[in-house]
């Protein structure tokens, strides 16, 4: 309760008109003791760091900077493992674990090996209007697998030489980002893609919608992702099959449409 409070009082006075926080301090003493406004300021200021060094490496409209700026801190994740091996089931929930597919949303934005930091951008929050511009452009464009849709999630991984692991960021993706698909179909792995999206929304999702009430969306397509990768080779073509004939029908009705 104390942090919602602040974060109303603190973000308004002083993230969105800019005020000192040497005047601010007086105010808020009047509302919170002394300990817990240290704590509260403390942990605003580490997050606000945080962010400033992140920014800079994501590719974010000023509409986004400012959403991102605007979230509470409750919304961030910033857990801390003591064994890499500990973070691996949230890693997996949370598909942050690179492998090397076409078709996966995160993309690196930036990679300190040095410094064990990994920093990863949703590509539906990634406008490539505002990439770098240079001679390799064109093949940059065709890159470009999924619809920018202003997704905010990005994650910052950090590995230290003791084996710990620290996760940063905002992970959740839009309800928008969540019905992407890639824009075209890339190669095989991408069909599958497809048949995976057809079997989830048409079929699997409404089963653990029932079965599963409290569980996140993210919590729902590992689940299914699960199942779908347990499949057998025919079952899983005739999935693929199947979005292919409906997106066939699809384009169909849309040329006479038009």
């Amino acid at each position: 309760m104390y942090s919602k409070i602040f974060e109303v009082v603190y973000f308004s006075m002083y993230g969105m008109f800019g005020m000192n926080e040497i005047l601010l301090f007086p105010y808020l003493k009047q509302k919170f003791n002394t300990k817990k406004l240290s704590l509260l300021i403390n942990n605003h200021r580490d997050l606000q760091s945080k962010m400033l060094k992140i920014s800079s490496h994501l590719i974010l409209t000023q509409k986004q900077k400012e959403q991102l700026c605007s979230l509470p801190v409750s919304r961030f994740t910033d857990r801390k493992w003591e064994s890499q091996n500990d973070a691996t089931s949230f890693l997996k929930v949370h598909n942050l674990i690179l492998e090397n597919k076409p078709e996966r949303k995160w993309k690196v934005r930036y990679s300190n090996k040095a410094k064990g930091i990994c920093l990863l951008q949703c590509c539906c929050g990634t406008d490539a209007s505002l990439r770098p511009k240079n001679g390799n452009s064109k093949a940059r464009k065709s890159r470009q697998i999924y619809k920018f849709v202003g997704c905010l999630a990005f994650a910052r991984i950090k590995k230290y030489k003791n084996n710990c692991i620290n996760i940063f960021g905002y992970l959740t993706h839009s309800e928008d980002c969540q019905r992407q698909l890639p824009l075209r179909p890339l190669n095989e792995t991408i069909n599958w893609q497809y048949g995976f999206s057809t079997y989830y929304h048409s079929f699997y999702k409404k089963i653990l919608d029932e079965e599963f009430p409290n569980i996140s969306q993210q919590e729902k397509v590992a689940k299914a992702n699960e199942l779908w990768n347990s499949l057998s080779d025919e079952l899983r073509t005739s999935f693929i099959q199947y979005d292919e004939v409906k997106r066939l029908l699809e384009d169909n009705h849309l040329n006479k449409t038009q």
